[in-house]
């Protein structure tokens, strides 16, 4: 198989386990990614989305992988930011809003803000 992305691109993992890893979430859908990104930060989100521009290629943006209907799943390149940017910034009671990292959990932000 081909692969028009390549491994030296930006913090994108081509190898097969991983792009198998990332083919389905909790759904019965299943797509084969050319690449899966895991990103650190906020500039290398911005540099994935500059690159897949750049290169004409579809983001797909995953956090735990639960959808139940497909979303997480696609062909370009799957961009997991539940692995590495799932912080609670902070939750600000007073203003009832919280300022979180994309990958947050649901659930987990949920739990914190009930302590």
């Amino acid at each position: 198989m081909d692969i028009s992305v390549q491994p030296s691109d930006p913090n994108i993992h081509t190898d097969d386990q991983t792009r198998r890893l990332y083919a389905n979430d909790a759904s019965s859908y299943e797509e084969l990614p050319e690449g899966v990104a895991f990103p650190r930060s906020r500039h290398e989100i911005i540099k994935l989305v500059q690159w897949a521009r750049r290169n004409g290629k579809s983001i797909t943006a995953r956090g735990a992988g639960t959808s139940l209907a497909g979303q997480t799943t696609g062909g370009g390149v799957v961009m997991d930011v539940g692995r590495n940017m799932n912080q609670i910034i902070e939750i600000n009671e007073n203003e009832q809003f919280a300022h979180v990292q994309p990958g947050v959990i649901r659930d987990t932000l949920n739990r914190k803000a009930e302590k």
